[in-house]
This record gives C-alpha cells, structure tokens and sequence, in this order.
C-alpha cells in the first residue's frame, strides 16, 4: 500500500522526459554514491587510512541508519512509483524492496551531514548540501521513489545524526567500559531482531535487518577488541597506508562472496557474514597491518 499525491506522480513524469542516454548514466552513477554498498567501501578507507575515530563512529551512523531504514520500509510496505503508477512511471534502474522512506537519500544525509559536522570547512558543506540533493534528485529520476520518500529519509538521516552527535558529544561510548559494550553488542541482536519481526509484515529485506545487527554488533565487538589489545595506529606514509586498504578490502570481498560458499542461504548467515565484515574493518585488518608493519602500536 501507499499514499501519493498526485503532484508527485506529475513530478516524476516530468523527470522522464528529461531522459537520455548520458544524463542517464551520471544519475546511475549518483544512484550507486547513496548505496549502502559505496559508503560500506568508503567507511573502512576512512578508518584505516585517515581516522580511527571517525571511522568507527561513522560506522556506527551508517549501521544504524541501515537498520532503521529497514525497519521502516518493511514496516510501511509502501510500493514504488514505477510498481504503483507501471503506465505512467519507468524505472531506470533495478530496485527491490519497499519504497518509503529512501534508504540512498537517508544515508547520503546522515553520512555527509555527519562528516560535515567534524570537518567543518565551507567548501564541504558546500559537497554535503550538492551530494545530498544529488541522491535525491537521482532517486525521483530514476522513478523509484516518490518526493516523500526522499525528504523523510532526509528526516531520518538527520535524527538519527544529531542523535550520534549527542552522544559523541557526551562521550558515552569511550567512557563505557570494555564489558559494558560487549553487553552492548549482545543486547542488540537480541532486541533489534524480535523489534524487527514483532513490528513488520512485508519482510521483503528481512536479510537487511540481520545484515545492518551483525555489523552493528561484531563492530562493537571489535572496537573492544582493537581499543585493549591492538591499538594500532595510521602512519603518515601513504605507501603502507595503500598497501594495507588493498589487503583490508580484499579481506572485505574474500569474507563477503568467499563465506557464501559454505554458508548456508539464510538471514543468520548473513548476520554471521556481515558480522565478520565488521569484526575485519575494526580489528582483524588492523592486527594484520600491525603485523606487517603497515601500520604502527599506538603508545
């Protein structure tokens, strides 16, 4: 079900004609920059390469904006235009899933308005503001979400950044002791999962939901891990700094494709697959750069 007006059905309409074989491809390429997936590939170079802390506690707002998303589209079942309107809309690019609210639109927000917060720099903001409109204009172009999907995901993204600014501000989690947040990291499968099963009937991205607990949880896990035992540092050389984000992102795609091979097809592989996807960021490819010298102990 969904509940459109019908300016917006006109308002995507008017996107279509505006279609073209080369405007058509910047705005996949726009598309695949709001993508879980782009930002999954940029969090674990900006962890490695530029700054642990920012790192993680950007993976904490993509994570959590990931699951929330979830939550809410499996929670509304609202359809796409190009399913709701097949006479009138097209889409341009193949989408699963629910419509309301715009996951790309919603983590392009919470990712570059959180970035923007601590770089602070005006011709960032100036990237933030263009980046996010971006999406969301790609979004409507591309007939896959109606103007209400994308200002709600903006909406969201922003709760959900001021939120992580708070706590950041109060320093809660580096003040949390290293049994606290591995009780953290338990605790959230064990609500956020029945959360998502008790409050949802569509399920179309029920993967997604375990997807989004087991990076939350095995990342907590591993800034634990890291924060006693690792601590690694980043060197300023930017040659063992490349060396060691190829062998973190191989180590990625080895975990993400490499582990569908003897996993079952099933949400709690996947909750186990993503999991070590964080576990890997966080921890294990800084023990491995640690070990290869590419990177050095702090202290």
């Amino acid at each position: 079900m969904s509940t459109y007006l019908e300016w917006e059905v006109e308002l995507l309409e008017g996107l279509m004609e505006l279609r073209g074989s080369l405007v058509d491809n910047i705005v996949k390429i726009i598309n695949f920059t709001g993508d879980v997936t782009f930002f999954s590939i940029m969090l674990p170079i900006i962890y490695w390469l530029v700054s642990k802390r920012v790192g993680f506690q950007l993976a904490i707002v993509l994570f959590v904006s990931y699951y929330v998303n979830v939550l809410m589209k499996d929670l509304m079942e609202w359809l796409r235009p190009f399913q709701l309107h097949a006479d009138r809309i097209k889409s341009l690019v193949d989408q699963g899933g629910y419509s309301f609210p715009s996951g790309h639109s919603q983590h392009s927000f919470a990712v570059w308005t959180f970035l923007a917060t601590i770089i602070r720099r005006p011709a960032f903001y100036i990237f933030a503001i263009i980046a996010i409109i971006a999406v969301g204009f790609a979004r409507m172009y591309s007939g896959v979400h109606f103007p209400k999907d994308v200002m709600f995901g903006w909406l969201l993204g922003a709760i959900i950044v001021l939120v992580a600014l708070i706590v950041i501000r109060n320093q809660w989690i580096t003040r949390f002791s290293s049994l606290l947040c591995v009780a953290i990291a338990i605790i959230i499968p064990i609500v956020l999962l029945p959360l998502y099963h008790g409050m949802t009937n569509g399920r179309l991205d029920e993967e997604g939901a375990y997807r989004a607990c087991g990076l939350l949880a095995f990342s907590i896990l591993g800034y634990v891990w890291e924060r006693e035992q690792i601590k690694f540092s980043i060197v300023k050389s930017w040659g063992p700094k490349i060396i060691a984000c190829v062998i973190g992102l191989i180590g990625v795609i080895v975990i993400k494709e490499g582990f569908k091979l003897f996993l079952p097809d099933a949400v709690i592989a996947d909750f186990f697959r993503y999991g070590m996807i964080g576990l890997w960021t966080i921890a294990i490819a800084p023990l491995v750069f640690v070990k290869l010298r590419l990177a050095t102990v702090k202290g």
